[in-house]
């Protein structure tokens, strides 16, 4: 199973909706995934959204989700949004 992840190029990831390759392991990879790029590379997210947009709707939910917890969250989105 390996073998064939390492064979999809990073285009094929993106248009899935995939940031990194480890997240599409699992569905909580997903989600672990995602948010690490969020708030840990926000230029590289910033691109993704513009680019792809199943990335930009799941970031949508992500953003939702998190600014509803707190919205000291908001600096990290506008980092990507702004």
């Amino acid at each position: 199973m390996q073998g064939d992840a390492d064979k999809i190029s990073d285009e094929e990831l993106y248009q899935r909706g995939l940031p990194k390759k480890y997240a599409g392991t699992c569905v909580e990879n997903d989600f672990n995934t995602s948010a690490e790029v969020i708030f840990t590379e926000p230029r590289k997210m910033k691109n993704l959204i513009r680019q792809y947009p199943v990335i930009q709707r799941k970031h949508q939910v992500f953003k939702d989700f998190y600014l509803n917890i707190d919205k000291d969250f908001t600096p990290v989105f506008e980092k990507i949004d702004g």
